[in-house]
Formats: C-alpha cells, structure tokens, sequence
C-alpha cells in the first residue's frame, strides 16, 4: 500500500543516514522472481494488485541476480498472455499471490511453481549482489508505482480527475 511504502522509506531513510550505510532498492517483482525461480529460468513474476488487476514483470533469474525481459506494468490478468506471445520468449514459470489466484486467466503463460510474496533474504541477496557489481539503485531514488493511489482512483470515479 501506497502510506505503508512511503512510511517504510522514511524509517530505511532515517536509519540509513543514522547508521552512514547505503540504502539499496529492490523492485518487489524483481526480488519476487529471484525468490521463486532457479537460475536459468525465465520468470513471470504476479503480484494481486486488485481490481480485478495484477502487477507483473518478466526476468530471467541469474546467480545472485536477475535481468527484466519486459518491463514492470498494471493490468488485467487476462492481458498477460497477449503481452508474452508479443515477446518470444521461452516458456516460463508463474511466482507470485497473483498467478494462484488468476491461474486460469494466465493459462498457457508457465506453470505455477511458488505463490508467495518477496522474501527479506532475496531482497538482500540482490541489494549485496548489485552493490558489489556497482549496479545498485542507491538512494535518492523514487517509488516506482505502476498505477495511482486507490484513493486518487475512487476520487476520480466520483468527482471526476483530482485537482492538481
């Protein structure tokens, strides 16, 4: 949720300066396709986004790191199917909340190999990996959001855009 990440940003931002450590960001689909597949494998990372929508980004899993092979969108489940026939890639494997539950909307995409969310330890492995490698997203960085705020949907639903 949009108040729970900007939150948990200012306290990794406070103790990061505290501490004079770096603060690394991970994509959560990112970090969710290194959790749930093997190296070598081309993952379709799915995260529930609601509405009837789900996050999703595809990866190929390395070791100690992965790589985007189409990049992160918001989207009708039914609408992931189309965007990987577009790209050729090779089959692949389902991870993620989003793939159990609209499994039959992605069907023909990979098999389900791992419901679940991010881990802490595949966050981490890929923050070292990247701060090693010199690839790391060190902060000042921005969230990266694929959709506006639920509350700024409902707003617009109602009353037409928001005021800027």
């Amino acid at each position: 949720l949009y108040t729970g990440l900007r939150v948990g940003l200012a306290t990794a931002r406070t103790l990061s300066f505290a501490l004079d450590v770096p603060l690394v960001g991970v994509v959560s689909l990112e970090a969710l396709a290194f959790a749930g597949g093997r190296v070598g494998e081309t993952v379709v990372s799915v995260l529930d986004a609601r509405r009837r929508e789900v996050y999703c980004g595809v990866y190929q899993v390395g070791a100690g790191d992965v790589v985007e092979l189409v990049a992160p969108f918001v989207g009708p489940a039914t609408a992931v199917p189309g965007v990987l026939a577009a790209t050729s890639l090779p089959s692949a494997v389902l991870v993620g909340d989003g793939a159990y539950t609209y499994l039959s909307d992605l069907s023909g995409v990979g098999s389900l190999v791992w419901s679940g969310r991010p881990t802490a330890s595949a966050i981490a492995t890929l923050a070292v990996t990247r701060v090693g490698a010199d690839t790391a997203m060190v902060d000042p960085f921005e969230l990266q959001y694929l959709r506006p705020p639920d509350a700024e949907i409902t707003w617009s639903n109602r009353n037409g855009p928001a005021p800027r």
